[in-house]
């Protein structure tokens, strides 16, 4: 199997991006323009996704790119919820 490059993936490319704009973002000071804010940046990394979906499998049916979207999906939570049981642990 072809090692996948990181230059193609375009999630990827926007986590740089996504990065760069959060270092720059003048947090508002409450929580209803913040969860705005925090709403927006999960839709731009979702669309981001589904372009690189569409990329990586241009000739796939509809279902099969949701099947795909929806795996990506469970694999970042499982890594979310490792994250999340393990922060604890570390000494950071």
């Amino acid at each position: 199997m072809e090692k996948e490059c990181f230059e193609d993936v375009i999630w990827l490319k926007g986590l740089k991006k996504s990065k760069e704009m959060l270092r720059n973002e003048i947090w508002p000071e409450n929580a209803i323009d913040s969860f705005n804010i925090g709403l927006s940046l999960m839709a731009t990394a979702i669309e981001d996704l589904k372009r690189d979906i569409q990329k990586k499998m241009p000739e796939a049916d509809k279902k099969t790119k949701q099947l795909e979207m929806r795996r990506l999906l469970i694999q970042f939570h499982n890594i979310d919820l490792r994250w999340r049981q393990n922060r604890g642990k570390l000494n950071v």
